[in-house]
């Protein structure tokens, strides 16, 4: 056994040598080196081009490591449908000063590396939208649709139905008034297509996409909108931050992803993550201030560990089979289900629900079917101008399905809970809810 063991010692140290030498290819914006991605020195200015070398080049599974900067995927052409594409077995790292040698050296939070839609640094996010017409209030409507009377009154079905052809309109004549400077910014920033859990994106910032007035021309096939998208992909996200884009909300994958520790923030219009058809796990997640819903996904879903403050039309809606566990729901509003909507056969398991706001229905959640347990309700409300207070409710409003809650606390809420299909409530407190 003695002579045995310096040759097996020698192995795992080449093994553990051959796993610490996957290739790396580095990107710095600043760099004036020979632009061949080979050292800190040599990185590539634009990251397409470490994309291109990764996918073209190959000897992968290999790392793209990118120094702090800004990135735009138009490779100067100003092409609004040019986007970074993920690639199975690529790991895309963010977070580099553009000195280290070990991906532990990076220091959270510092060197933000941005993948920007501004393709020509002229976005005002603080100005105001001037014009309704391509931000509708419901989706039964165009509020305020001003651009109308500069085309002969022909476009009066806008005002009646928000429609496809209503967006069209919207697009051509109205994107200036409503969103000066952002009608030339990139349709799409990040995409994955038919890429397994190899594919990460791991630090970066994904920002100022706008999804919404896309270019004529338009391939029918085009797929991809948003700073973040996904056909039939696993990828792996994590420790990013997606914010201040415009449209078509922040994300929108399909496939089996995953989606740990991003904020996503400031997000105009739609949602800042939907999920469609597959499984989705998202944990660690924040999702503040978005002007549409936090996250929406029709698919099976765990959302565990994740924050949703002062969302404008909601927190989280689920469908079919899904959880939510130890999340934190805060301020939140909508006409319906502020703080969660859940539509399928759902579990809310150790939530916090602390002072949503709706309509009318319910403010902290509406659930059709399943079981609340071990989760806490303060200050919601569903009452709005035109409904009496007695109209929705604050706590827990449950479905035809039935619900069963268990060991939960209600307390000063407008109406503590409602089930209109049954169901039991077992060992839980209600104290000093309204009405």
């Amino acid at each position: 056994m003695r002579s045995i063991m310096p040759t097996i010692i020698a192995m795992l140290l080449v093994s553990a040598s051959g796993a610490r030498a996957q290739r790396i290819i580095y990107v710095n914006d600043d760099a004036v080196g020979t632009q061949t991605g080979t050292s800190w020195t040599d990185s590539y200015s634009d990251l397409q081009d470490a994309l291109d070398d990764a996918r073209d080049v190959g000897s992968c599974p290999c790392e793209v490591w990118i120094a702090a900067g800004t990135y735009k995927p138009d490779r100067g052409t100003g092409d609004r449908l040019l986007l970074f594409d993920m690639i199975s077995g690529v790991g895309v790292y963010g977070g580099f000063a553009g000195w280290e040698t070990r991906r532990e050296q990076r220091i959270p939070g510092a060197n933000e590396v941005v993948l920007s839609g501004d393709l020509l640094d002229d976005d005002d996010w603080e100005l105001e939208p001037t014009s309704g017409c391509c931000f509708p209030s419901t989706k039964n409507g165009c509020e305020d649709f001003t651009c109308r009377d500069a085309v002969v009154n022909r476009w009066s079905k806008c005002e009646r139905e928000w429609s496809f052809i209503c967006a069209n309109i919207a697009k051509e004549i109205c994107c200036d008034l409503c969103v000066p400077t952002f009608c030339d910014n990139s349709f799409g920033l990040v995409r994955a297509l038919d890429t397994d859990t190899t594919a990460v994106l791991e630090g970066v910032t994904m920002t100022r996409a706008h999804a919404r007035a896309a270019p004529e021309d338009i391939p029918e096939d085009f797929i991809g909108g948003g700073p973040l998208s996904g056909r039939d992909s696993d990828i792996e996200v994590t420790g990013c931050v997606v914010r201040e884009n415009i449209w078509g909300g922040a994300g929108f994958l399909r496939g089996s992803p995953s989606v740990t520790d991003t904020l996503f923030q400031h997000n105009r219009v739609g949602t800042a993550l939907a999920q469609t058809l597959s499984d989705l796990e998202v944990s660690g997640c924040r999702f503040i201030e978005n002007e549409g819903v936090g996250l929406d996904a029709d698919g099976d879903m765990v959302v565990r560990d994740c924050l949703f403050v002062r969302n404008a039309s909601g927190g989280l809606i689920m469908e079919d089979v899904a959880s939510a566990i130890g999340c934190t729901f805060i301020g939140n509003r909508a006409i319906s289900g502020a703080g969660i909507t859940a539509r399928g056969v759902n579990t809310i398991a150790d939530c916090l629900f602390l002072g949503n706001r709706a309509g009318n229905s319910a403010a902290g959640l509406d659930i059709n079917s399943g079981l609340v347990i071990n989760s806490i309700f303060v200050g919601n409300i569903a009452q709005g101008e035109d409904f009496p207070s007695s109209a929705g409710t604050g706590g827990i409003r449950g479905g035809p399905g039935g619900v069963t809650i268990v060991n939960c606390v209600l307390y000063r809420n407008a109406r503590g809970v409602s089930l209109t299909g049954g169901g039991q409530i077992v060992n839980s407190i209600f104290w000093a809810n309204e009405n």
